[in-house]
């Protein structure tokens, strides 16, 4: 495949500012590189804090865009035969600089240094991007719909991984809370039905919209709009006074205050959003009742591989967590839409 001299990207230059749309210089791959030509790039809710200016220890410009799928279109001369100009593939984007204890350890998200792509190296909204090491790709040749394929890089990722840490503390019959029902949502009560059939799911949010989206999907067992009740006192009438055994937390603004009063003893409450990180808890309920607080950052490579292997024996519809596939020139369009809450399930570029 021979690589164009030049191609068309999304540049942030200025933060809260519409994406402009340039040619710039096709790289070319050396050593264990990969130059790919992107099939799909999620539009994910850090692009949009890094978009407005949120996020300020990251720098522009910069080419946004972490969840990344597309073919091999070029390889530098100590990539390995086993993979080949063509292959489709997905793209991890958490990758490290360089190695440390954490990345030893399989960690490879924890890592001290980190060139993480759309984040500090230019990412997926472009037609071809640069990835630094081959070892970041995960092959997908015979899975359909290659573009939906790409936020499992981030979001499929993100939710598994914090599902992961709440099986251990589970059994039959408990309830798991998931506060926020939408896109990273979507794929984490797929994966909880997956891997533990036998729990019941409670599904918080505040619209109704969004219940009807996954219920098409993935059914919840049942659903809570905290803006029309009150959400303790629901809770603890649902599971008979115990609470949730687990909750997983995609928003995290404001909801560990009042959901963490919600968890049962010995119950694990993990925390993946990033609304508001600044928050208060009642330390004496939490002590009292030996309950755990837990972060859960995107996901190493290893749970990518590992989710990637549950995708191909069927058992998450990735396709339909797509509510809205666009074209490059839309992405500012699209990263607006989620800063205005406008969007249910995930946007995904399309590039032809």
């Amino acid at each position: 495949m021979e690589l164009p001299e030049v191609h068309k990207a999304a540049i942030l230059k200025e933060f809260n500012k519409p994406l402009s749309i340039e040619y710039v210089k096709t790289p070319k791959p050396a050593g264990e590189a990969v130059v790919v030509k992107v099939i799909g790039a999620g539009v994910c809710h850090t692009d949009v804090h890094i978009w407005s200016g949120e996020r300020p220890q990251y720098k522009v410009p910069i080419v946004l865009g972490h969840e990344i799928s597309g073919i091999v279109a070029a390889k530098g001369d100590r990539v390995p035969d086993t993979i080949k100009v063509g292959d489709k593939v997905l793209v991890y984007p958490w990758i490290p600089s360089e190695d440390d204890e954490y990345t030893i350890a399989g960690l490879t998200h924890l890592a001290d240094k980190r060139e993480w792509l759309g984040f500090f190296k230019d990412g997926g909204y472009q037609e071809y991007t640069y990835v630094p090491h081959y070892r970041y790709l995960i092959n997908i040749n015979g899975l359909e719909d290659e573009a939906a394929l790409a936020p499992l890089t981030c979001a499929g990722l993100t939710s598994y991984r914090a599902v992961k840490k709440v099986l251990p503390y589970v059994n039959p019959g408990d309830y798991i809370g998931i506060v926020g029902v939408g896109g990273l949502g979507t794929y984490a009560i797929q994966w909880l039905k997956a891997s533990v059939p036998y729990v019941n799911i409670v599904g918080i949010d505040v619209r109704d919209e969004v219940f009807d989206y996954v219920n098409k999907i993935a059914k919840i067992d049942y659903t809570l709009n905290a803006s029309k009740t009150d959400p303790i006192k629901a809770l603890r009438e649902l599971t008979g006074g115990r609470g949730l055994k687990a909750i997983i937390d995609f928003v995290n603004k404001k909801t560990l205050t009042i959901y963490s009063n919600a968890l049962a003893k010995l119950g694990i409450y993990v925390l993946v959003g990033l609304m508001e990180p600044e928050t208060s808890i009642n330390t004496f309920n939490i002590v009292y009742g030996e309950r755990m607080i837990a972060g859960s950052l995107v996901g190493s490579l290893r749970d990518l591989i590992e989710l990637m292997n549950l995708v191909r024996k069927g058992l998450i519809n990735y396709k339909a967590v797509i509510s809205r596939r666009i074209s490059l020139e839309q992405a500012t369009e699209a990263l607006q839409m989620i800063k205005e809450g406008k969007v249910v399930g995930r946007q995904v570029i399309v590039f032809k």
